[in-house]
């Protein structure tokens, strides 16, 4: 059965590119060639649904329906939390913690992305409450994100088979081994322990054995100025075929190709790269075969530094 009224899908569609920039928040977008392929590939949906015979059109129409005012719905709810939150006044002691707990995370966050690993274990292992202040300043921002990456990734990893093992570097606070600790083996590591499902340890020297693990994530824990020590990591301790899941902020990339290029030095296979809400880039690996150089050129990441508010 052909659909009876293609004017639906056409304002389902004009919903979804009004819900995308919602989500970007006026946001410049970084690469707008990319909003022209969403668009054709929207059109070339459109004519595909108008064209082919299917007694489930108007289901599917229903449903994309019922999903982006979902979208919205929760959009709606979260501002109107944010206002709410903002009437309350807050006292001048209050306040100034405040603006001290985000002057200490600044520059924890400044130290981590300019030292190499193991004086970032250090610096923590001096100062035993710079990791709580440090994931403390880390929480507030990520409710501010248009979306957290963890939550992109976790997805994914519900399809792996109840035998996978999973190896979290740059946990904080073990998200994945919470959701997913049940299901698969979990290892979750970080520079700091901060509760049972977690061990510390440098990300250059991974206290797991070599090949024995199908999925290593790095989500927003590539800082170190030894990252290529990250990647060499990974590639031990990974089977053959396994995959690496990579989630950084876009502004990182001072040169994506060249970043992804030598990744595939490193032995890997680019499977897929994916950028989310224009901000936060997705990468996939797979393990194909042994490293041809140990540090390659285009290996780097900018510094992710926040502003003084």
């Amino acid at each position: 059965m052909l659909i009876k009224n293609p004017d639906k899908v056409e304002i389902i569609f004009v919903m979804a590119e009004e819900n995308e920039v919602l989500l970007s928040e006026t946001k410049k977008r970084k690469r707008p060639w990319r909003a022209a392929v969403r668009k054709a590939a929207k059109k070339a949906k459109l004519v595909e649904l108008k064209s082919t015979p299917s007694n489930e059109n108007e289901e599917i129409l229903k449903d994309i329906k019922e999903k982006f005012k979902l979208k919205i719905k929760k959009r709606k709810e979260k501002k109107r939390a944010l206002k709410v939150d903002k009437s309350k006044p807050k006292d001048k002691k209050e306040e100034l913690v405040d603006k001290l707990t985000s002057s200490r995370f600044r520059y924890l966050n400044e130290q981590l992305y300019t030292m190499d690993s193991a004086d970032a274990k250090n610096l923590f292992a001096e100062d035993e409450t710079a990791f709580q202040a440090y994931h403390k300043g880390y929480r507030s921002q990520v409710e501010k994100w248009p979306i957290n990456p963890v939550n992109v990734i976790i997805k994914h990893l519900r399809k792996l088979p109840a035998e996978s093992v999973i190896v979290d570097l740059g946990c904080g606070d073990a998200k994945i081994a919470k959701t997913l600790g049940k299901k698969n083996t979990v290892h979750s590591f970080d520079l700091v322990s901060n509760n049972p499902l977690v061990k510390a340890c440098d990300m250059s020297n991974i206290p797991i054995e070599d090949q024995s693990a199908d999925v290593v994530v790095f989500c927003l824990s590539l800082m170190g100025t030894n990252l290529a020590d990250f990647i060499r990591e990974a590639h031990r301790i990974l089977k053959t075929g396994g995959i690496v899941k990579i989630a950084e902020v876009w502004s990182r990339f001072k040169n994506l190709k060249k970043f992804l290029r030598a990744l595939e030095q490193m032995g890997f296979k680019v499977a897929n790269e994916k950028l989310l809400n224009d901000y936060f880039e997705l990468i996939t690996l797979k393990k194909i075969g042994k490293i041809e150089k140990k540090r390659p050129l285009g290996l780097t990441l900018e510094p992710c530094f926040y502003k003084k508010r």
